[in-house]
């Protein structure tokens, strides 16, 4: 059996079409992780998540409490992905998202874990195979974590009283944090995030920060109107996961009115 796995019946499977031989894609959150390959021939697991077949499996590791992003846009095929701790459970799984037949996790709700090792399966959904790209993204996440939609004029009304310092990209942030992220489908992306915490609702000194899970870059700032915090950032084109972060500067904590687009 040439480049793959036999599996004992004569048949060629491919290498990492089972949990214990998953192939490493790296640690997160940090720039994308981005593979590609084909399921076909792939055996399917007894446990199929979301009507998944004929699976590929990879795993990666997290460094820190994150919200944790998988995509397969891209793919020439409809396909399925499962996320979980060994290959043999599920945490989240997904079919069609985005108006497509490719797979997104997660769309919905934050898929939010703890530092370790988290297992993908890539396969397609009851017997479609076909080649697939795979996309792996994470953000920072605080203790709390809100989903966000896009558009302008939005507004994050908060207090950081009794939250933990769980995120610190820079500019003296370590107060009580909250996260806020969305979520891009293909074809959108691009051009600038704005946020400022400029109020007079605003009532400590604040810092904002922002991180790109395509990219892995990060950007904060600390004083700009008084000490209240103002930022402005390109933003990645693609599908993929962002956050910003109402934060305080040097342990400080209070209302938190932040003005985002």
């Amino acid at each position: 059996c040439s480049g793959g796995r036999c599996d004992g019946a004569g048949t060629c499977r491919p290498t990492n079409d089972r949990p214990e031989n998953a192939t490493y894609l790296g640690s997160l959150p940090a720039g994308q992780l981005v593979t590609s390959g084909n399921t076909c021939g792939a055996s399917t697991q007894p446990s199929a998540w979301c009507n998944g077949q004929s699976e590929i499996y990879y795993y990666v590791y997290v460094t820190r409490r994150s919200v944790l992003y998988v995509d397969t846009f891209g793919s020439t095929f409809d396909t399925v992905i499962n996320v979980s701790s060994d290959g043999y459970n599920s945490y989240f799984c997904n079919d069609d998202s985005c108006g497509t037949l490719q797979s997104q996790i997660a769309p919905g709700s934050p898929f939010v874990v703890n530092p370790g090792y988290y297992y993908i399966a890539v396969g397609g959904f009851v017997g479609s195979c076909g080649n697939f790209t795979l996309r792996v993204q994470a953000v920072p996440a605080s203790n709390p974590v809100i989903q966000v939609g896009r558009g302008g004029g939005q507004v994050a009304y908060y207090s950081t009283a009794g939250q933990a310092n769980m995120v610190n990209l820079g500019c003296g942030a370590s107060g009580g944090d909250i996260t806020f992220y969305w979520t891009l489908c293909p074809g959108i992306g691009g051009g600038t995030f704005s946020a400022n915490t400029c109020s007079g609702y605003t009532t400590y000194d604040t810092a904002l920060e922002y991180f790109d899970g395509t990219s892995g870059g990060a950007a904060c700032n600390d004083d700009s109107c008084g000490l209240r915090s103002s930022l402005s950032v390109g933003v990645s084109t693609g599908p993929g996961i962002r956050a910003f972060y109402q934060d305080g500067w040097g342990g400080q904590v209070g209302n938190n009115y932040t003005a985002y687009s």
